[in-house]
This record gives C-alpha cells, sequence and structure tokens, in this order.
C-alpha cells in the first residue's frame, strides 16, 4: 500500500509552535517506522516552504529523500483572502487544481491529511474531493469546537470563519475514514456529523519525554523577574480563547479562603492574550488586586519549563478540549494537576477525584483548596501524574494509524486510467477556470505564467538536447565579487572550463535564498568569459533554466543557504537524469569552532546532508574527501548510497585568468608609490609573510606573539600580513591594529591588489602558514611559486600539498612553544640547510581543470562509492577513513 502523507498541518505557521503540529509531527514518524511493507511519501507544500528544511531535519534519518515530495503553488492565498477579492480566488484555486493534479500523480493508495480545519489564515489547501479521480482520503479531527459551542464563534461570522469551518465539515464528511485524538471526539463526530463509527479510528496522541531538569537559580530568578511572579502560583498553560475558561479560574480563585488566596498567585502563560483588558476587568469585579495575575505571553520553551517546576498546582478548566496535552506535560515535571470534567479532560486525566465542573466556581474552588492545601493528595497527585504519562505512547499511535490507513485502503481503491499525466491534466483544468472579474489582461498573464513555472518546478520535463550542458552555480558570486579565495577559485574553474569544454555547453546559474528552481546568470558569464563589465545584480537575468536528461549541474560554490533551499529541487532533477556535482572546499565549521555562538556547525552539517543526496562530491584535497567521509559516520548523516566522492587539486597560476579591468589600480605609477612609500624599509631584512584572510582559524594573533618571543631576544626580523579582515572578536582585533610594533617590526595590509601581493612576495624570506586547518592551502602554492620557503604546521593537508618541501612544526603548539622551531628555521637558512619549495609540484589552471573535468563526467566507479545499500536512508559504510 502506498501511503501518501501530507505535511500542511506541520508546515502552517499557526501549528508550528502549537499541539496540532507537535502531534501530528509525532504521529507522522511513527507511521513512517512503523510501515513495515507499506509505502511511505511524504508531500511538501512549496507555498508553505520555509519550514521544508525542518521536516527533513525531522524525518531524514528515517525516510529517503527520494520519498519527499514537493509541490507547488503559485503565490500564498488563504480562504480569507480569497473571500475577499475574486482574483485571489481565482489563484487560491489554480494552487488547488495544482495539489489535485500533483497528489492524484502520485497513485497513492490513501491519503492522510493532518488537520482538516487549516487555510482560514494560511495557503494551506484540503483538495476533497482528492484531485482528478477518487482517491481514499483519512483526516484528523482534533475537535468539533465550533461545532459543540457555536455561540462561541458568533463573532467571527462577518470574517468568514463559520462558512470555512462548514464548508471544511463538509470536506471531512465526505472523507473516507477519520482519525480522532480521543473517545470524547470520536463519539461527536458521530453525533454531529452522523458519521459511521466503524469509519473512525480513535489514534489517541502519545506523549514526548521533556527535559524535566531542575533550573538553576538564575534562572529561576529571570523567570520570576520577567513575569513578575511574587508568590508560589497556580499555573494554566494555555492561549486565550472564551472555551478555555480563564474567567472562570479568576472567579474560582476569589473564592478561596482569604489565607490561601493571599498567599499565591495565578499565572497563565500562552499565546494570544489579545483581550487583557477583560481579565483586568474579572479580577476587579471579584475585588483582587491586579498583583494577584502574571500573565507569560509566548514565552519560551526553557521559560515554560522554569514555570512547570515552580508551579505549586497546574489547573486546567476548558470547557471543551478535544484532548489536553498540557495535562500530561504538568504530570510530567511532577506538578499535582486538576482539570475539568468535561470532554476529553477526564479522560487524559484517568482519576475523576481530580476533576470539577468547569461552569461552577464554587466547585472549582474547592478543588483548587484542596489542591493547594491537602499535602497527601497533593503528593498522590504527583506521583499518579509521574506514572500516568508513560502510558501515553506514541507507538501505540502510530499503530492505531496503519491500521486505520489500511481499513480506509479497503474501502475503496484508486480508480486511476493508465497513461493519466498529472502536468497534462492541471494545465487542462486550469484554462477551464473562469478568469476573475477584477483582474486586468496583463495580470492574468503574470498569474498564468505564474502557474506554468509552478507546472514546471513540480513536473520538470527532460526534452532531447543537441550536445551536453554543464551549468555552473554561482549563486553567491552572481551577487557580490569579493575577491576570496573560492571566488578566485571559481573564476579559473569557468574561465579554463569555457576553453577546455569545447563540445559541452556551458552556462552559469544561480538560485535565490527564498526561491525554488535557478535562473541563468548571463551577465556575470559575459563579464568573466567575455571582459564585459559587471553589472549589478538587479540587472542579471531572470531567465528559468529548463534543465533536461543528460545535463550536468556543478555546484563550485559554498553557498549554504540558498543550496540548502534546492535540497527536495535537486532530487527531483536527479529523477528526470539531471547529474549534480558538488566541489567541495572544507568542512571547518563542522570540525572546529573558532567564535562562541557561531551556529556555522549547524548551518554546515544540513549543507552537507545536501550534498551526499547528489551523485558526486569533489573536494579539493584528499584530507577534505577524508573529512566528509569522517562526518558521514560522526554526524550519522543521511546519504544517498550511490554517492561518490573523490578529490582534486587546484591551480596556482591564478594571473593569467585575471582581466585587465581587475587590475587596473595596479598601473606603474601605483605600484612604484608602493614599492617607495610603503614597502622600502622591507628590503635587505628577514620579512616572514602570512597571507590570508584576518580570522581565528589563521592565527595571526598567535603568530604575532610568537613573533614578540624572538624580538624580545633580539631577532632583527619583521612580521608582514597580508590579508582581508574577516571576523575576529574585539580582542584580538585590538591586539593587532594597535600593536605597538605596526610600521617597525610588524606590517599589516588589508587591500593588495595580485601584482602588490606579488611585489611582497619577492620581498619575503619565508612564508609563515600558522593555520590551523585549511581545505588547502593556495598561499602555500604561491609561495613554491615565488621560490619563497615555507614553515607550516604539521597537518595532514598541507603535507599532501607541500611533501618535503617545507619545514614543519608540530600541530597544537602554543605561540611559545612555535618560537624555538622559528629560530631552529632561521639557523638553518643561515647555512643554506632549510627545505626550500622551489622544486615543489603544483598544478596549473589548465591541469588542474583537465583533470576535474575527466572525474566530472567520468562513468559511475563503484569504487568512489565508501557507502553500500542498507536497509535505511543511510544506508552502511564501505572501507576506513585516514589520510591515505
Amino acid at each position: 500500500m502506498r501511503i501518501v502523507l501530507d505535511l500542511q498541518a506541520i508546515q502552517a505557521p499557526a501549528n508550528r509552535s502549537r499541539g496540532i503540529g507537535r502531534a501530528y509531527r509525532s504521529l507522522v514518524r511513527e507511521i513512517i517506522l512503523q510501515r513495515g511493507d507499506h509505502e511511505v511519501l511524504v508531500v511538501i507544500s512549496g507555498l508553505l516552504y520555509d519550514y521544508a528544511e525542518e521536516i527533513w531535519a525531522q524525518l531524514s534519518d528515517i525516510l529517503p529523500i527520494e520519498n519527499f515530495h514537493v509541490w507547488h503553488g503559485i503565490v500564498e492565498v488563504s480562504w480569507h483572502q480569497a473571500r475577499q477579492n475574486d482574483t485571489w480566488a481565482y489563484q487560491r484555486r489554480i494552487n488547488t487544481i495544482l495539489y489535485q493534479s500533483f497528489l492524484t500523480g502520485l497513485k497513492p493508495d490513501v491519503v492522510l491529511f493532518g488537520n482538516f480545519c487549516d487555510g482560514y489564515h494560511d495557503a494551506c489547501l484540503l483538495p476533497v474531493p482528492a484531485g482528478a479521480y477518487e482517491i481514499p482520503v483519512v483526516m484528523i479531527c482534533y475537535d468539533l469546537i465550533p461545532l459543540v459551542y457555536p455561540q462561541l464563534y458568533d463573532d467571527r461570522t462577518g470574517n468568514g470563519f463559520i462558512d470555512f469551518y462548514r464548508e471544511h465539515l463538509a470536506y471531512l464528511k465526505k472523507s473516507h475514514h477519520i482519525f480522532a485524538i480521543s473517545e470524547s471526539v470520536k463519539d461527536d463526530i458521530v453525533q454531529f456529523l452522523d458519521y459511521s463509527a466503524t469509519d473512525i479510528t480513535m489514534t489517541s496522541l502519545g506523549f514526548t519525554n521533556l527535559s524535566t531538569a531542575t533550573p538553576t537559580s538564575s534562572q529561576v530568578q529571570d523567570v520570576c523577574h520577567k513575569y513578575n511572579i511574587r508568590k508560589p502560583f497556580i499555573l494554566y498553560v494555555s492561549a486565550q480563547d472564551p472555551r478555555k475558561n480563564h474567567v472562570g479560574v479568576i472567579e474560582a480563585f476569589a473564592r478561596l479562603e482569604p489565607h490561601i488566596r493571599d498567599s499565591y498567585q495565578i499565572v497563565f502563560a500562552g499565546s494570544n492574550f489579545n483581550d487583557l483588558g477583560r481579565l483586568s476587568a474579572v479580577i476587579q469585579a471579584n475585588d483582587l488586586p491586579q498583583s494577584v495575575l502574571s500573565v507569560a505571553v509566548h514565552p519560551t520553551d526553557e521559560d515554560l519549563q522554569v514555570l512547570y517546576k515552580l508551579a505549586h498546582l497546574g489547573i486546567f478548566p476548558s470547557l471543551y478540549e478535544g484532548f489536553g496535552l498540557g495535562i500530561l506535560e504538568s504530570m510530567a515535571f511532577g506538578l499535582p494537576v486538576i482539570a475539568s470534567s468535561t470532554s476529553a479532560m477526564p479522560e487524559v486525566m484517568g482519576r475523576n477525584d481530580a476533576l470539577f465542573d468547569p461552569t461552577d466556581a464554587d466547585d472549582m474552588a474547592a478543588k483548587m483548596a484542596q489542591g493547594l492545601t491537602d499535602e497527601a493528595f497533593r503528593s498522590d497527585l504527583r506521583d499518579y501524574g509521574l506514572e500516568h504519562v508513560e502510558k501515553w505512547d506514541w507507538a501505540a499511535c502510530g499503530m492505531r494509524a496503519i491500521a486505520g490507513l489500511e481499513h480506509a485502503h479497503s474501502k475503496a481503491g484508486t480508480r486511476l486510467p493508465d497513461g493519466f499525466s498529472a502536468r497534462k491534466w492541471a494545465i487542462e483544468q486550469i484554462g477551464a477556470l473562469p478568469l476573475p472579474n477584477t483582474a486586468a489582461g496583463a495580470e492574468i498573464d503574470t498569474i498564468l505564467a505564474n502557474a506554468a513555472t509552478a507546472i514546471d518546478l513540480t513536473y520538470p520535463t527532460s526534452a532531447p538536447i543537441e550536445r551536453r550542458r554543464i551549468f555552473i552555480d554561482v549563486s553567491e558570486f552572481v551577487h557580490y565579487d569579493y575577491n576570496t579565495g573560492i571566488q578566485r577559485v571559481i573564476k579559473c574553474i569557468v574561465i579554463e572550463m569555457a576553453r577546455q569544454l569545447e563540445d559541452v555547453e556551458l552556462a552559469l546559474v544561480y538560485s535565490h535564498a527564498d526561491g525554488i528552481g535557478y535562473h541563468y546568470a548571463r551577465n556575470l558569464q559575459d563579464h568573466l568569459l567575455n571582459g564585459k563589465s559587471r553589472r549589478p545584480f538587479d540587472q542579471e537575468s531572470t531567465e528559468r533554466v529548463v534543465f533536461s536528461d543528460g545535463d550536468t549541474l556543478l555546484h563550485s560554490e559554498l553557498t549554504m543557504p540558498q543550496l540548502i533551499r534546492q535540497r527536495f529541487h535537486l532530487q527531483t532533477l536527479r529523477e528526470i537524469g539531471v547529474k549534480t556535482v558538488f566541489i567541495v572546499y572544507d568542512l571547518i565549521p563542522i570540525n572546529y569552532s573558532f567564535h562562541e555562538g557561531h551556529h556555522a556547525k549547524e548551518a554546515m552539517l544540513s549543507w552537507l546532508s545536501c550534498l551526499l543526496q547528489g551523485d558526486k562530491l569533489i573536494s579539493i584535497s584528499r584530507a577534505t574527501e577524508d573529512d566528509v567521509r569522517a562526518s558521514v559516520i560522526e554526524h550519522d548523516l543521511p546519504f544517498q548510497p550511490m554517492v561518490e566522492l573523490d578529490w582534486f587539486h587546484l591551480g596556482g597560476d591564478f594571473h593569467n585568468y585575471v582581466h585587465q579591468d581587475a587590475v587596473k589600480r595596479s598601473t606603474s605609477e601605483v605600484l612604484e608609490t608602493f614599492r617607495e612609500k610603503e614597502i622600502a624599509g622591507l628590503r635587505g631584512k628577514t620579512n616572514f609573510l602570512m597571507v590570508g584572510t584576518i580570522e581565528p582559524r589563521k592565527s595571526h594573533a598567535d603568530m604575532l606573539r610568537a613573533m614578540e618571543v624572538l624580538w624580545e631576544k633580539g631577532s632583527d626580523v619583521n612580521l608582514i600580513i597580508v590579508g582581508k579582515v574577516g571576523w575576529l572578536d574585539e580582542k584580538q582585533m585590538t591586539y593587532i591594529k594597535q600593536h605597538p610594533e605596526l610600521g617597525r617590526r610588524f606590517f599589516l595590509f588589508n587591500d593588495l591588489t595580485d601584482v602588490q601581493l606579488d611585489e611582497i612576495y619577492h620581498l619575503s624570506t619565508c612564508l609563515l602558514y600558522f593555520s590551523k586547518v585549511e581545505g588547502f592551502g593556495l598561499p602555500l602554492i604561491e609561495a613554491a611559486q615565488h621560490g619563497v620557503p615555507i614553515i607550516v604546521r604539521d597537518a595532514p593537508v598541507f603535507r599532501e600539498v607541500c611533501g618535503e618541501h617545507a619545514f614543519y612544526f608540530p600541530d597544537n603548539l602554543s605561540p611559545i612553544e612555535v618560537a624555538p622551531y622559528i629560530e631552529q628555521w632561521l639557523s638553518l637558512h643561515e647555512n643554506g640547510e632549510h627545505p626550500t619549495s622551489t622544486n615543489m609540484p603544483w598544478l596549473t589552471w589548465r591541469e588542474s581543470i583537465r583533470g576535474l573535468i575527466t572525474k566530472i563526467f567520468a562513468a559511475p566507479d563503484p569504487t568512489k562509492r565508501p557507502f553500500a545499500s542498507g536497509d535505511g536512508p543511510r544506508g552502511e559504510l564501505q572501507g576506513e577513513t585516514g589520510v591515505a
């Protein structure tokens, strides 16, 4: 059986932090875990794509990427928006058709929708009947509150909510099967919808263990100060809504004996507290001080956990709940809990002596007093709760859900004719829609063009091509040219590939950080290959790329946000025969932390997991390839088993790939000024050179400290640092820029041209390469080109690049410990016994790219696959890691 799980209930903005989103997320995971021989596909809405990466993070360990499917609409339109304007309504109908066709094209045996009532304020859709042909549909019902308590929603009728709700109730009634989250909800469905009980599965909900660690004194002080908590308190966790009965809590609290009442506060914690004035009026009407109530609006998870641990009593006085997850959350924190005797709460609570009538303030007050003062009762509730929460198991919910899906499938099978084309059906249905009266012709053309784009993204075609094509992703470079090391490499890759690939069509492309798909970067391509002036990004081409079977997409940059957003689109491209290849420069943020609080590690792990779903990762060194293998193992990253790993070395003759407009600042006059005024004092001296962006891992400050040791001993040497300022903490930056030797024996150049840097190399005695980690180390090649000796940290990648042509000092030394090695090198140099870089091998860019092209277009090679097929999405690892 092919089960399709619609994930809009997780993606909907209002659900992401609510119980519905958390509950459905957990149920989806259990269905996948317990799928057995069933095939499970998950469907992500491209209209709500911002949450797609979180979904991948939550499910990628149990489901392979080919089971994730994304459909695309034209624009986000809510039901409420569509009600206001027929142009919006027209676009929402197009979105519905696009989704209907997509679902039908997946050929599901049954489709599960996570909530029948999303879409009023967001772009969620409920395409029932389910597409072009009947498909068994199952929907989850969390409650029927607007139907059971219509008087609570009368004030919303002006905005159409009741009409929306009735429409979606009709969809619910048409579904083949319903999942109810409690027996109470199941009874309501039977009673109010006249729905057969045999077609309802009570799945219940599980409970996910929370962090219940004891808060620190600092956390307690912060939370109490933030929410103005001065006394022990009664806690009610809930959004503000009439049925939640916050007013009832205040009125019951007012009925407590004065000696009890004066010893406590009430704390309400939750979202949507839009009518605090109403609560204030109730407090005043009951002769209570306003300080009796504290409201924690949108508390963080951390704050909420502190509140649960500090509270004296938990209360849930709602008039109606479909379940009552907050009851279980309170129990998990060891909090004594009392609850309403209505709807599903007795079912969740599990004991009658902790219940009260939510409409009777005296009854609620009596139970409240018992929960605050009766220590035996409180202790019993606490012990009971900690044991009771263990019974609410998501695995059992998943088993019940699978059984319900099987029941729905047994009732009706799909009736999809042979040769059905979802793409063709969508085009026909959109063409048959009546045009809106409020839209002009140009607006209609734009809407239909957007629909065509959505169709192309959802159903990419694979038209035949006359010759091979390679598309090079330059998504960062197209915006800015910072002349970083990677961007200098990209220029050489593009120029040399264009020279060597005579029979292959080459095009530069880019993606947006907030979009899906690729566009041609024609202006940048003209600049790099034809020497035309660089235009600003807002003048770049917006023409979309249409890929075909046999195309190659080469990602040449480290563009984490853009690439991660394309994760599922790249899988779609692979499915039509596009080869996806990635150049890996380094994995430094994964393996090293150089900035406290920096989140680059998590971002790069997500980026790497995206690469591992492609066809080939080509690293710029053997050591970096080994890092890729090791990271997959250490972080248990998902991958597609056929992915290949390989490596190549970068070229070093950058000067052959620079257009004249890039070096116009280095005229003879400028260069002469540089020679006479800035570097004249360096001639004839012993000059140690550091080249590279100034950032923590490059260890500029550490090397400056090592030099201080030599200077204190009277060594007559200079330190030259050449590099743009990257990011440093303020203390390190101040140390470098305000060093007393700056301009005397320490020289700092932040913005040199290639020609000026060449002058510096000619004046340098030795290159100091103190960097803690690199993917390759281009300055090592530059030093060898100039015949400049090298002192470098003893790390695998530097051994790979330099071999025996450098002087090494042990890794993990302090600056003071490095100083003697520099002194040792000086002694060797004085006697002509130091290692020289003159004969160090390095590649030209012509040689480098020739090898890269061979690896990109090589036939599949099983020996390059370190991962073998396994039972899960991660497969099994083959071979060993380590540097050869």
